[in-house]
């Protein structure tokens, strides 16, 4: 075989070979990676079983709707100013929620869903 013949060989199959060596996307978050990613467990513990420092986010779905509660996890203050409950929330616990403008509104829905079924 001839060394030209055989380079050709070599580079097609060194071609083939680096073919799947591509970057593969990475998988979105799931809710529950965007929860302790943006740092609410450091509040409200891993699994949202709460801590000295945030409430328990179980049986939320007693007082949210999916909508709502996205809107809150951007931005408490409203919410807490108009509703008792959350008022005396944040007179229990030492910090305020503060809100999240990094996550867009299909993950804070995201996470809206996954809290509204703990």
């Amino acid at each position: 075989m001839r060394l030209e013949t055989l380079s050709a060989i070599v580079l097609v199959a060194a071609a083939v070979a680096l073919e799947g060596c591509g970057e593969e996307t990475p998988a979105a978050p799931t809710a529950e990676q965007l929860f302790r990613r943006e740092l609410c467990a450091s509040c409200h513990g891993g699994a949202g079983e709460g801590s000295w420092m945030g409430p328990p986010l179980r049986g939320l779905s007693e007082h949210w709707e999916r909508d709502a509660l996205a809107e809150f996890l951007r931005d408490p203050k409203p919410f807490v100013s108009e509703d008792e409950r959350l008022a005396e929330l944040l007179r229990q616990f030492p910090n305020p929620m503060v809100g999240n403008r990094v996550l867009g509104k299909a993950e804070r829905l995201q996470v809206a869903d996954w809290l509204l079924t703990r």
